[in-house]
């Protein structure tokens, strides 16, 4: 559910969402986005809100979460980056203040 992501992640973090109607980037917290979630499926907003990404490297999520069988066949991270590197690995690899996406 819901509430057991939110648990998982932290209530804290931050993830970016785009307002479906007008195309307005917000950003707010698991916690916010719970309520919103919340007053949605009971009437009391009637925003339409989607979630960009979600970032659960480095939480207790990330054991519970397995990519596709066929994504993990070709994945090259997996193939061809060396282990030593992954483990490494600290940062998100999603955040949205490195991607650039057209618009």
């Amino acid at each position: 559910s819901l509430r057991d992501v939110k648990h998982l992640i932290g209530p804290k973090r931050n993830i970016d969402v785009i307002h479906c109607s007008s195309h307005e980037d917000l950003t707010m917290s698991l916690d916010e986005f719970c309520q919103y979630f919340e007053d949605s499926c009971n009437g009391k907003d009637e925003r339409l809100l989607n979630v960009i990404s979600l970032e659960f490297s480095h939480t207790p999520m990330e054991s519970l979460v397995e990519a596709p069988k066929v994504i993990r066949e070709l994945d090259w991270v997996n193939l061809v980056w060396p282990s030593e590197l992954r483990a490494k690995q600290k940062d998100p690899t999603n955040d949205m203040r490195r991607m650039m996406y057209p618009k």
